[in-house]
Formats: C-alpha cells, structure tokens, sequence
C-alpha cells in the first residue's frame, strides 16, 4: 500500500492519504468546525451565551450573565450580498451594538468591503483564540464602565 503524508498549505496539518489522490475531494479535513469549536470555547470561557439575534438566523447574539448583550457574532456566508443583508439587519435593530464579523478567509477586496460597512471586527480563520479573548474582553469592559456610568446618573 502506497502512503503519503501532505501538510495542507493553509495550516500546516498533517494529512494521511492511503494510496493516490486524483482530487481534492478526498480531503475530509474541515478548518471551518474546527474555528467554531474555538470560538465557542472563548465566548463560553468569558462568561457569555450565545443566542440567535433576532434581525437575522446567522447572526449570534452575545449576552452577559445579566442578559445584556455585549456584541453580535456574523460568520461569513456564500456571497458578500448576503453578508451584507446581515450585516445592515443588525445595524437596523441596533447601532451600538458591536458587530464581530468572522471571515473564513483572508481576501483583501472582501476585507475592504466589509470593513466598509463599518464592522466594529474583523477576525480572519483561522482564529486565534488571544485575539478573540482580548476583542470580546475590551467589550466586556466597556460594557462595565457604561453600565456603572448609567447607574451613577439615573439615581
């Protein structure tokens, strides 16, 4: 039996192929369950639920223990048209709300045109868990500091 060990260019992971490999369907590796894995592990590690945003399916809605929701979670869909339905849907339910959009690749013109719509984040797959944690700790504090802000003037 003829084997083969490749590393797949995008991020160095050891592939095993048992005989030839004619296509690229033979690949059962999948990067994108494997970020969502991480970044369900850092929202949970924080202390927050996701939820479904109400303004669209795709869409997770971040809430603190207090059912205060602290950003938006929009993952990259097929098509930029449908990103950007998502992405004004959230907008049109709430303008401070953060919007964290999760790329499953790194394409400049597609960076550029959602950074255009004016996103809070922009995350690139795969996701560093660091970078997620220091985005969503950055909100958490901003949310603590306008809350006890509120509290202050609305006695």
């Amino acid at each position: 039996m003829n084997k083969a060990v490749r590393r797949s260019r995008r991020h160095g992971t050891p592939l095993a192929y048992a005989g030839a490999v004619n296509t690229q369907t033979d690949v059962t590796y999948e990067p994108a369950a494997a970020a969502g894995d991480r970044v369900d592990g850092v929202i949970r590690a924080l202390g927050l639920t996701p939820h479904p945003h109400p303004a669209h399916e795709r869409a997770m809605l971040l809430l603190q223990g207090r059912g205060r929701a602290v950003a938006a979670i929009v993952p990259q869909s097929e098509t930029f048209r449908e990103d950007r339905r998502a992405i004004e849907a959230l907008k049109a339910s709430d303008r401070e709300l953060p919007i964290i959009y999760v790329a499953s690749g790194a394409r400049p013109r597609r960076e550029t045109a959602i950074r255009r719509l004016c996103i809070h984040y922009f995350l690139a797959d795969p996701v560093e868990c660091d970078e997620l944690r220091l985005v969503l700790d950055v909100l958490l504090r901003s949310a603590e500091s306008a809350s006890s802000f509120e509290r202050y003037f609305t006695r």
